[in-house]
């Protein structure tokens, strides 16, 4: 090894170990890169990136529907307006009997480390709230996993995972997800994205429409 990349690899070392100056090093290369060649910029903010973000933080890799849930993907705009469509998963208007009327997702997560991490917790990100026409809620099946409660809210509201899931090193670990809410009122619109806390970091999926109902107070006695 050269006395030069044995400076570079000392340099890349003391920075893992100071990252708020790796920041402020990537950030200062952007000009910089005027008077420096373009291959020695992109090299070091390569590199410091590498730093930055681990190469080894989990990925969600799949976060879709089950056959089981009467629930339906689609691509539409928030609460039904003319809003830039999303992913939206909504109830089936006309599912088969045997379906669960809600929304159950299969979340595959790849742990990329060289050690077994634990998935903790789940953290859903609200960005907004709105309300549709919508069906009477149906029965949940109680044989899932894991079963979160949404609150009609904005902001972040977080979830453990009891017991916490185990994803082996260098694997995807497949869980699964059911979304409900309390709220007393049909046709609830969240607009949303889901971040699953683990020992390695934090994955997240992308954002979501979620369209789903809660108990109206006129069913109460039904």
């Amino acid at each position: 090894m050269s006395q030069k990349d044995d400076r570079t690899t000392r340099m890349l070392r003391a920075l893992r170990q100071r990252r708020w100056v790796a920041v402020l090093i990537v950030s200062a290369s952007v000009p910089s890169g005027i008077e420096a060649t373009t291959s020695a910029v992109t090299g070091l903010a390569s590199a410091l990136i590498g730093i930055l973000v681990p190469k080894d933080r989990p990925a969600v890799v799949q976060f879709a529907l089950v056959s089981s849930s009467a629930y339906r993907e689609t691509s539409e705009g928030f609460a039904a307006s003319s809003m830039h469509p999303v992913t939206t998963y909504s109830l089936d208007p006309n599912p088969p009997p045997f379906l669960v009327r809600k929304p159950i997702f299969q979340v595959s997560i790849e742990n990329r480390a060289e050690a077994d991490i634990l998935v903790t917790d789940v953290a859903y990100h609200v960005d907004k709230i709105g309300q549709v026409a919508g069906g009477e809620p149906g029965p949940l099946n109680p044989a899932f996993t894991y079963v979160h409660d949404l609150e009609f809210r904005t902001g972040v509201q977080k979830r453990q995972l009891v017991p916490p899931f185990k994803i082996p090193a260098k694997s995807v670990g497949a869980l699964k997800l059911v979304l409900e809410t309390k709220h007393p009122d049909v046709g609830l619109c969240w607009l949303m994205y889901a971040e699953f806390i683990t020992s390695k970091g934090a994955a997240k999926t992308e954002d979501f429409q979620l369209v789903l109902s809660g108990h109206p107070e006129w069913a109460r006695g039904l």
